[in-house]
């Protein structure tokens, strides 16, 4: 966690992941990224994250925008 705690109205968190394969592959695949929550309610909160991700020499973005409905 970056910023809050899991009871804050907003939050944010950042993330990377390096997974090497192996067994004769050798790519190695790169994640990284944050993720932001807003809690609206008690039950409801917007959710974004974006990541940046490597694999094979491809190099892409990726974003999201989640509304979570708990109950």
């Amino acid at each position: 966690m970056l910023v809050g705690t899991a009871g804050d109205r907003w939050r944010a968190d950042l993330f990377g992941e390096v997974t090497r394969f192996f067994a004769g592959d050798t790519a190695t695949w790169l994640r990284a990224g944050i993720e932001q929550r807003v809690r609206l309610t008690r039950n409801t909160a917007v959710r974004f994250e974006g990541s940046w991700n490597r694999d094979f020499g491809d190099g892409w973005a990726e974003g999201a925008l989640r509304f979570d409905l708990h109950f």
